[in-house]
């Protein structure tokens, strides 16, 4: 069976489940580039389940909505998207454009949210200028 280790592979180390542990714990990422907030600090957050879960879409009409709601609605949305960037191996794969050519490469992406957000409250009335006047 090819799946076994010859006899003469004795000496190969065989990781085990607790060098694999530690292993994790020594590559435990770093979220010191994340600009916003961190994934366990940020609303929808649930500590039961270590997971991020997506706040529902806020009503910009609605009398009962704060800006302390608007911005942890932002803040929910900007840290997943921080998150799923976060998934990339290197900073290449922000610049390479994808094989298909059909879509922009993936930093074009990035600011997406934030800038969908700005034209979104202007258009509800609540900014009333651009962010960089």
């Amino acid at each position: 069976d090819s799946s076994r280790l010859d006899d003469d592979d004795d000496d190969a180390a065989v990781p085990t489940a607790d060098a694999a542990a530690e292993s994790l714990e020594e590559d435990e990422p770093s979220y010191a580039w994340f600009t916003g907030t961190h994934p366990t600090q940020c609303a929808g957050f649930l500590e039961t389940t270590n997971t991020l879960t997506s706040l529902p879409l806020p009503r910009l009409d609605d009398r009962k909505m704060t800006r302390q709601k608007l911005m942890d609605y932002f803040d929910n949305t900007w840290t997943i998207t921080e998150t799923l960037f976060f998934a990339l191996k290197d900073e290449s794969a922000f610049y390479r454009p994808p094989y298909h050519h059909l879509r922009h490469p993936l930093i074009f992406y990035y600011g997406h949210p934030a800038a969908l957000y700005v034209n979104k409250l202007r258009v509800a009335g609540i900014l009333e200028k651009p962010v960089n006047e």
